[in-house]
């Protein structure tokens, strides 16, 4: 499973409280769809760290970088570099 897969896995089964919504693309806004919120998004940061094995600091918590699922991976990706 490649990290896109990943990470729109755990939101699916984990974040999204509308179960109905499991169409969730790439590039679907996260924060503007209601999908996420200020403590989804801090699941989802203890997810990543353990997941991808990074360390999400202060400032990297910007709506850019938790804005959908490929926002999510350049981040993830920046930081395994």
């Amino acid at each position: 499973m490649n990290t896109s897969d990943t990470i729109r896995k755990f939101i699916l089964e984990e974040l999204l409280s509308d179960k109905t919504k499991l169409d969730l693309t790439n590039s679907d806004s996260l924060i503007e769809s209601n999908i996420i919120d200020s403590l989804g998004i801090q699941n989802l940061i203890l997810f990543l760290e353990k997941e991808f094995n990074i360390k999400v600091l202060d400032e990297d918590v910007l709506p850019e970088n938790f804005e959908n699922v490929e926002a999510i991976c350049t981040f993830v990706n920046t930081k395994r570099n």
